[in-house]
């Protein structure tokens, strides 16, 4: 076998006789696809060869029209033209017949992976359950957590986590950032780094949260640095909640 010029393989002379059955159930296929494609670039059509212009009709499910080309196929070393209309034989439609059981398979894996991927769950249960993973875990030694390591797979199958959330006003945002001037409102420590913009990166928080009713607004806003912002998050003490109320009323 060698390859031709456009990336398809010519037949030696010894080959061309399993070639034709070859070419007769891919073409096959083909006649089945050019019967549904709208749209297809007019310079593709100058570019690419007829046989990957048919193949690409059957692989879209859709019909491309077909340009005017000198030569429509380019596999001179057949013995003669396969004519793409005429009936399979019976040794041809069994092996048809697989391609598009194989192809069937093909396409169930896909949709049961892509049902997998569609798991759906909110960001709260998310939450939730990732916490009680944390928490059954928690008390195991380093080496029981190793060995539990070694079996478990490189990657999990994604799920969707659905949230409803408020949004935020810019403008509000802007306003407390600046009201702070770089200086977390909790620790009282400057912001840990400067955004590449130069400008000190703090975090704004609800001191009452949006999930929990708090308003939008410069009296329930401040600017916190990332570890004083998880804890509000995690612990959200009252000690906490009244010192940012005092602080900005």
């Amino acid at each position: 076998m060698t390859p031709s010029i456009n990336g398809w393989y010519k037949p030696s002379s010894e080959d061309s006789d399993s070639w034709l059955e070859i070419r007769d159930i891919h073409f096959e296929f083909i006649k089945k696809a050019t019967k549904k494609c709208t749209t297809f670039s007019s310079a593709s059509q100058g570019t690419h060869s007829p046989e990957l212009l048919e193949y690409l009709r059957r692989e879209l499910g859709e019909s491309v029209p077909s340009p005017n080309y000198e030569n429509k196929i380019d596999v001179p070393a057949l013995k003669n033209d396969v004519d793409i209309n005429k009936p399979l034989n019976e040794s041809n439609k069994t092996v048809a017949a697989n391609l598009d059981k194989s192809r069937k398979s093909n396409n169930n894996g896909i949709k049961k992976t892509q049902e997998k991927s569609n798991l759906q769950i909110s960001e709260k249960e998310f939450n939730k359950n990732y916490e009680k993973d944390l928490e059954r875990v928690s008390k195991l030694s380093p080496e029981n957590l190793l060995k539990r390591i070694k079996s478990l797979p490189k990657t999990r199958d994604p799920i969707e986590v659905v949230s409803i959330r408020r949004p935020r006003n810019a403008v509000v945002v802007e306003f407390t950032l600046k009201r702070a001037n770089g200086v977390c409102q909790l620790c009282g420590n400057p912001s840990p780094f400067t955004k590449k913009d130069g400008t000190p990166y703090l975090e704004v928080h609800h001191i009452q949260w949006l999930s929990e009713d708090g308003f939008d607004t410069p009296e329930n806003t401040v600017a916190l640095c990332p570890n004083c912002h998880r804890k509000m998050h995690i612990l959200n003490l009252e000690n906490d909640k009244n010192f940012l109320f005092n602080l900005i009323t």
